[in-house]
Parts: structure tokens; sequence; C-alpha cells
């Protein structure tokens, strides 16, 4: 399936999910430390990951949500800040980079080095499945 952009929750169908700044593609990504994933369906459980891309019973880094059960899972990547990726002052030529401390917005580290590796919610869900919902959440 197609991957549903969204800014802070979705519910449907589709998976995966992708937050970004905008709902869309071109949006710069987001990344939640936790997402609160709820099963929306009376009988099937969904699988459920951040890491993996095809989520499955009892597979490294899934989570199980029985019918009608909302968790909160953490985002699985590897840790990510903004501080972390920025060239200390003085060490380019010709330019003079950011101090460490300094906040960029929308999910860049300083002088554009890396960009955040967002979250995405991937979903293992049977045909027929009654739903679910996804919620960033801190």
């Amino acid at each position: 399936m197609a991957t549903s952009y969204v800014k802070q929750s979705y519910s449907g169908t589709n998976s995966p999910v992708a937050f970004t700044s905008d709902g869309t593609s071109a949006g710069t990504p987001i990344r939640y430390a936790y997402v609160a994933v709820e099963n929306l369906d009376a009988s099937a459980t969904i699988y459920v990951s951040t890491i993996t891309t095809s989520p499955a019973s009892g597979t490294d880094y899934t989570v199980a949500i029985p019918p009608g059960k909302k968790l909160t899972i953490a985002n699985e990547l590897p840790y990510w800040t903004q501080a972390s990726n920025v060239i200390q002052k003085g060490s380019v030529s010709g330019g003079t980079p950011g101090t460490p401390a300094e906040i960029q917005p929308n999910g860049y580290s300083l002088y554009g080095q890396k960009t955040s590796p967002g979250t995405v919610v991937y979903l293992n869900i049977n045909s027929g499945t009654g739903g679910w919902s996804v919620e960033g959440t801190g």
C-alpha cells in the first residue's frame, strides 16, 4: 500500500504512516519518541513496528496489538537530536556555523548537516481488518 503522510494522527487502513510537518511527502519528517496505536477491529490482532517494514508475529521490533486495545510504543529508530550532528564553530573555513546549543525549526540539525529520520509506523493488517489509529505522542 502507499504511504500515508500525516501531521500528528491518522485513522484508516493504509500502511505505513509517516509523520511530516505538513502531512505531505514533501514535508519535513517529524520524529516522535512514542506513538500510540489503537486496534479498532473487534477480532483481528495487528502487528506494529517503527523499524521493521514487515512486522509479524514473533519477529524482532514488532508489537502485537489485540483487538480493541490501544498501546503506546517507543520509536525504535536510532536516537537523533538536533545538536548531535553539528559542525563545531570555527571548523569550517569561510562560514560561521551556529553553536551546538542553537535550535533550528522543522527537525533539521544546525547548518543542515543531517535531517531528522522522522517517525514511520509500519502495520501488518489482514484484509478486512476494521481499521486502526496511530498518533504521535511525544
